[in-house]
Formats: C-alpha cells, sequence, structure tokens
C-alpha cells in the first residue's frame, strides 16, 4: 500500500517536469506535442488521484453491486448504498455529490 501512494504522488511530479520543460522548447511543433503528452500525464494524475480518494482514503467502491458480490446484501437498499461505504455520515445523495464535485475539481487540472 505505501508503494501505491508513492506512485500516486509520484504521478504528479510528471506533469510538472513536462511543464517546466515545454517553456524552455522553441521550437512550435514540439510545444504542441509536449501540451499533449502533458494532457495525458494531467489525466492519469487525475484518475489515479481520485480513484485513491474513493478506495482508500474513504473507503468506497469495496463492493461490487452488477455482476458481482455484494457483501451483506440485506443492509443495502440500492446500487448506490452497495458500492458506498456501509455507514455514511452524510448520506447517500450527499457523499455522491462530494464524490462527483471532487472529481469536477481533480479533472479541473485538465483544463
Amino acid at each position: 500500500q505505501h508503494m501505491l501512494n508513492a506512485i500516486k504522488y509520484s504521478t504528479s511530479l510528471w506533469p510538472l517536469v513536462v511543464s517546466a520543460y515545454q517553456k524552455t522548447v522553441t521550437n512550435e511543433k514540439e510545444k504542441v506535442a509536449l501540451e499533449a503528452f502533458l494532457i495525458v500525464l494531467l489525466a492519469i494524475n487525475s484518475t489515479y488521484s481520485l480513484a485513491w480518494d474513493i478506495t482508500m482514503d474513504w473507503g468506497m467502491m469495496q463492493n461490487t453491486c452488477a455482476g458481482g458480490s455484494i457483501v451483506d446484501a440485506k443492509s443495502h437498499s440500492s446500487c448506490a448504498h452497495s458500492v458506498l461505504r456501509p455507514k455514511l455520515r452524510y448520506g447517500a445523495p450527499t457523499s455522491i455529490g462530494i464524490l462527483i464535485i471532487d472529481m469536477v475539481l481533480r479533472y479541473s487540472w485538465v483544463l
């Protein structure tokens, strides 16, 4: 788990390195290629960080809904409840809203 956490932080370093290098490049064609590469790196970082937030930090998405087994199926009334934690501090609608806001904020870096 520590190695996965280190990978999460290292995925944020590569966009910084590429962005800094991009500022030193004078060739327009190379700048465009670096911009595309930077977008890919930012998307990778955002995806990995979002997945880490949801699964490791918040303890959600540990159960499956469709095509898998649901742990303690009697306590889950819907698919939303099966992928969220068994006990939610703010309830399912607020928790889903927080997940959406986190996703929007994570991917806003790509813009």
